[in-house]
């Protein structure tokens, strides 16, 4: 086996199966696995970048789909001109407008997310 610094062959087994679970990568160690486990991401990372992606996802619905700045709804008024009697009738159609409440929440959501990434220690790695 090939050795990732001044490692046994115990820990270099065990730091290819690490870098194989969580970046999936090759099981066998070599001087690529020993590189990629330095840099790999822990619970803290990934929760964090979660939260941005709903964060901003949320946010970006929000605006694509028409930045309502009332509550959100599921459904549309539509106002029709009868032509022969000239009268305006008010219909409804289904179209979800999502509104404040719905980019709160997913702000809120976010923010949950980062804040559970604080429960996460630190991992620090040796260099050898």
């Amino acid at each position: 086996m090939t050795s990732c610094g001044n490692r046994s062959d115990k820990q270099n087994t065990r730091a290819g199966w690490f870098a194989f679970r969580s970046l999936m990568v090759n099981v066998h160690p070599s001087p690529t696995v020993c590189r990629l486990e330095k840099h790999s991401m822990n619970g803290m990372h990934i929760l964090r970048v979660l939260a941005a992606f709903v964060s901003l996802g949320s946010l970006g619905l929000w605006l694509g789909l028409g930045a309502h700045t009332g509550w959100s709804r599921t459904s549309e008024e539509v106002r029709t001109l009868d032509e022969v009697t000239g009268i305006e009738g008010i219909g409804y159609r289904k179209a979800f407008k999502p509104g404040l409440d719905f980019l709160g929440a997913g702000i809120a959501a976010g923010g949950m997310l980062a804040g559970l990434s604080f429960l996460f220690a630190r991992t620090k790695h040796r260099t050898s």
